[in-house]
């Protein structure tokens, strides 16, 4: 065998595409087999002596790339290149060389596709953990837990280019309902909140079986995927969804939820954000509801809903310092005593939770309880006559059964604790006035 053709059948077997070029012309004068094997050739007539760029990248045109001049210029030159014709990144190394007594361009390219791929996924893990820790972050500092769990789904949204983030909760009575319970939706983007409370959970069936199956999933399009004959398609459609993400939401193993986004298109060949944040989301609701409800312990009164006495000092420690104009009733229950006597203290909580309601009824917030059958009401951010108008609705609500003695002022200046001591006298004062008339 003669030192070309050894040549010429060492180059055939390796795995490296190789060929050569004219220098002026750009036309093919070598390929290997490696290189005819991956675009398909199997004719020397349908490379030899044609453009490079018509063969290798099926252009008319020169590749806008094209490194001709600086490895004419050097000599040599080395690059990395996507070739869309083949799907695959190209190491390429070009080099002037004489060739049968004419200086031409050889080429040699490494398919580093899949270091390139390994590459890529690697820089969206260490995207994804920038994002996750984000997220956690978000959660953790933020106390205010609408404000926390909104901002998070702003930044899952803008990780996948959503139009929509939402969490659904199924409800606490039970499994059978599931509830939209928190929402971002992206400007111009209608809100979906209102119309997806007590949706029965039985629409999601499909939903379940693929969280409890494999957990994580993408629709990529409901059209394709989804029974349009489904309750499941008919309310996807309606909301203008054509494609979501959604991650279960677990407590103890448990479903309880889940996380999803509408219409994503970026990111959407990874599910492990969603995944990752799933579990602290639903550990933050949690954390976040057993504080409320140990707030409700110690400064709600259990049995009318109102703020306690606790509640009732921290408030007036506020306004002490917030020298705001403020108006001030001191309410005493009317003949509580004599009912629970008389009928037993079931009645006489009736009648409490009755007054309670009357008075938010009308003032709303600001309401405490801070004796057995007295309450405490402070009306911030309202004109002195606006204050006025509510005292004669309240004076208007009370029924024969359930009212009860009123003392109010309105404060501008000084203490509040002095204020509210005076609105307890003209109480006392109105409460002998509703006595003496029984008598």
């Amino acid at each position: 065998m003669k030192k070309e053709e050894i040549n010429n059948f060492i180059i055939d077997e390796v795995d490296d595409i190789i060929y050569l070029t004219d220098v002026e012309t750009s036309e093919i004068i070598f390929m290997n087999r490696k290189a005819c094997e991956l675009m398909g050739l199997t004719e020397e007539s349908q490379w030899k002596n044609k453009p490079c760029y018509n063969v290798l990248r099926h252009s008319d045109k020169p590749c806008k790339d094209c490194p001709d001049r600086t490895v004419i210029e050097n000599g040599h030159y080395e690059c990395e290149r996507y070739n869309d014709v083949l799907d695959l990144y190209l190491y390429k190394k070009y080099k002037i060389i004489n060739y049968n007594g004419r200086a031409v361009k050889l080429c040699v390219a490494t398919d580093v596709t899949d270091i390139h791929k390994a590459s890529d996924k690697l820089q969206k893990q260490l995207e994804v953990e920038k994002t996750f820790v984000s997220c956690i972050k978000t959660l953790y500092e933020n106390k205010n837990m609408e404000a926390a769990i909104n901002k998070l789904l702003s930044i899952i949204a803008d990780y996948h280019q959503a139009e929509r983030a939402y969490i659904f909760e199924i409800d606490a009575g039970g499994e059978k309902i599931i509830n939209n319970t928190y929402e971002w939706c992206r400007e111009g983007i209608t809100s979906q909140i209102n119309m997806l409370q007590n949706v029965d959970i039985s629409v999601i069936d499909r939903w379940m079986e693929q969280f409890e199956r494999k957990g994580e999933f993408f629709i990529t399009s409901i059209h394709g995927e989804v029974n349009k004959s489904s309750e499941e398609y008919r309310i996807l459609e309606e909301q203008g969804i054509e494609s979501l993400m959604a991650a279960p939401l677990k407590i103890d193993g448990k479903f309880a939820g889940f996380l999803g986004v509408d219409n994503p298109s970026a990111n959407t060949d990874t599910l492990l954000l969603m995944q990752s944040v799933a579990a602290f989301v639903i550990n933050d609701i949690q954390r976040k509801k057993n504080n409320a409800r140990l707030y409700d312990l110690s400064y709600r009164d259990i049995l009318t809903g109102v703020g306690n006495r606790h509640a009732y000092v921290r408030f007036m420690e506020q306004l002490e310092h917030a020298g705001l104009e403020v108006g001030i009733i001191f309410v005493d229950i009317n003949g509580l005593k004599e009912i629970n006597d008389m009928y037993g203290h079931e009645r006489g909580d009736k009648l409490i939770r009755e007054v309670a309601q009357v008075l938010r009824s009308i003032f709303s917030t600001n309401i405490f309880r801070v004796g057995g059958d007295e309450f405490v009401v402070f009306c911030t951010k309202i004109t002195k006559a606006e204050f006025e108008n509510k005292i004669e609705k309240l004076h208007n609500s009370w029924k024969p059964d359930a009212n009860a003695s009123t003392g109010y002022i309105w404060h501008e200046s000084g203490s509040i604790e002095e204020h509210v001591a005076m609105a307890d006298k003209l109480m006392y004062r109105n409460k002998r006035e509703y006595y003496n008339k029984r008598k």
